[in-house]
């Protein structure tokens, strides 16, 4: 039997709670709508990873239908799953993230958290990541006219969803 989207939101907040993080940790709403509907998890805590709420919150809510045929997604029915943290939990980490970038020198290839961030020719803050045997993998691009605190922001997502903040305050 297929479980309403009511039904999936409860049972998202139990195992949630079962893994020790309540409400106050990460809140889970829904919003149906007339071909579906979204189950939307804010976690409002960095030390709850983000990965673990996902894997829960699209085991238990996630239900999309698709056709056998060609794995296109059908239209209607459909129940998503979005994680995220919210922007309370992220500020002060992007805060900390927009001084690295503030003391930077972007023009040259600057290391910023882990992360390597220049201003490319066309006006676009490129971020790379390590790779195998040294940066290799592009991860971001931001437009530079969206300014440094959204480059920060976007930053402080990517460190916080990788698990990369283990010991950071």
């Amino acid at each position: 039997m297929t479980m309403t989207t009511s039904e999936r939101v409860k049972a998202i907040r139990a195992a949630l709670k079962a893994e020790g993080w309540n409400a106050r940790k990460a809140s889970v709403r829904k919003s149906t709508y007339s071909m579906g509907a979204t189950i939307s998890v804010t976690v409002r805590d960095l030390q709850v990873p983000l990965a673990e709420v996902r894997a829960i919150a699209e085991g238990i809510g996630q239900e999309v239908r698709r056709c056998a045929y060609s794995g296109d997604v059908l239209k209607g029915g459909n129940t998503y799953v979005d994680v995220e943290y919210s922007e309370a939990a992220l500020e002060p980490l992007a805060d900390m993230v927009l001084a690295g970038l503030e003391g930077a020198d972007l023009e040259k290839d600057a290391e910023v958290w882990g992360f390597r961030v220049r201003l490319d020719d066309a006006g676009d803050f490129e971020v790379w990541k390590d790779g195998d045997g040294g940066f290799g993998e592009r991860v971001m691009a931001v437009w530079a006219g969206a300014g440094l605190p959204a480059l920060a922001k976007r930053l402080a997502e990517r460190l916080a969803s990788t698990g990369a903040l283990t010991g950071v305050e």
